[in-house]
């Protein structure tokens, strides 16, 4: 399934996936939401990771995981059939870096606020995802809170910018991305 189109899966997939239980209690909500909930695409090519985000996020009622893709070709299929309000971009892909496939998804989807996630937080990566679109970089280090932070800050249109990437970003020269407002996690 890895790196073909049928790894383009909609979130009814996992059906056999252990329920919210294996989440802690603190993520989860047990209020439902009176309001949509945000919906979200994941373009990751580790499994297991994809995995893990799609439990934790699906575990909260305001969000809803549409769809998993494990490549760049399969991530353009997801969000051209989903049209997500969140893409979780990671950066290094079997085929092509994520950083680089944020215009091309911006002009399939211009209403889709991006994440970058990754293990890679050097300058360049943080600064190039930035200044090609995405609203902001989480880095895979960080807990569950705050990429659900990070989700939600996206979705109401404020960049993420945490203070180590606002550093980098010092650093580089670099303008922070434009957005109304900004969301510290």
């Amino acid at each position: 399934m890895h790196g073909s189109i049928d790894s383009v899966l909609p979130a009814t997939y996992f059906k056999g996936v252990p329920d919210d239980s294996a989440v802690a209690p603190e993520l989860r909500q047990q209020q439902p939401s009176s309001t949509s909930p945000i919906t979200i695409v994941i373009i990751e090519d580790h499994e297991l990771v994809a995995d893990g985000f799609r439990i934790i996020l699906n575990s909260i009622p305001e969000l809803t995981v549409l769809g998993v893709a494990n490549t760049c070709v399969d991530g353009f299929v997801a969000v051209d059939r989903y049209r997500p309000d969140v893409l979780l971009l990671d950066h290094w892909l079997p085929d092509g870096l994520g950083a680089e496939q944020i215009p091309a998804l911006l002009e399939l989807c211009g209403s889709m606020k991006i994440l970058l996630v990754t293990a890679d937080d050097s300058d360049a990566v943080v600064v190039d995802a930035l200044s090609a679109g995405a609203v902001g970089v989480v880095v895979k280090g960080k807990r569950a809170p705050a990429l659900i932070a990070a989700i939600e800050a996206a979705a109401r249109g404020d960049a993420v910018v945490t203070p180590d990437v606002l550093n980098q970003i010092v650093r580089a020269g670099a303008a922070p991305p434009r957005r109304e407002r900004f969301s510290r996690d």
